[in-house]
């Protein structure tokens, strides 16, 4: 099948962006096409790779996490091998709830609940700030 998208499958990430939860039945009648189309075509979205996961944001402070905080560290190194020694590390630290590579001050930005603050192995400078408000 093919991987380009038409409005109604722009239309339906953009739903299913803001809300995971849509159920098939409401997606398609949002959409204006049956249950049955709208349900291939979602499949066709995850199999060709425009959607890659479904997950929930949970509420920090309803697991005992208190507050959000987004950390950039500054690596002493900007090389393949040191990119992939910082991920194989953070991957390991269960508090942190996603890492990015950035562009700018920072190379690499991960929010982790609490202050939970460290030094890595190769990071020369980090920064925290807690989040005030946010899809979190």
């Amino acid at each position: 099948m093919s991987s380009r998208l038409d409005r109604i499958d722009l239309k339906m990430l953009r739903l299913l962006q803001n809300n995971g939860r849509l159920s098939n039945a409401e997606l398609a009648q949002t959409v204006a096409i049956s249950p049955a189309t709208c349900h291939r075509r979602t499949q066709r979205l995850f199999e060709d790779g425009f959607i890659a996961a479904v997950r929930a944001m949970v509420a920090p402070k309803k697991v005992a996490k208190g507050t959000l905080v987004m950390v950039g560290v500054v690596l002493d190194r900007s090389t393949p091998e040191s990119f992939a020694i910082f991920e194989q590390a953070i991957a390991k630290l269960k508090f942190v709830l996603d890492c990015h590579l950035v562009a700018g001050d920072f190379r690499a930005a991960r929010r982790a609940p609490d202050p939970h603050l460290f030094r890595d192995e190769g990071s020369r400078r980090q920064r925290a700030a807690g989040v005030l408000s946010g899809s979190y």
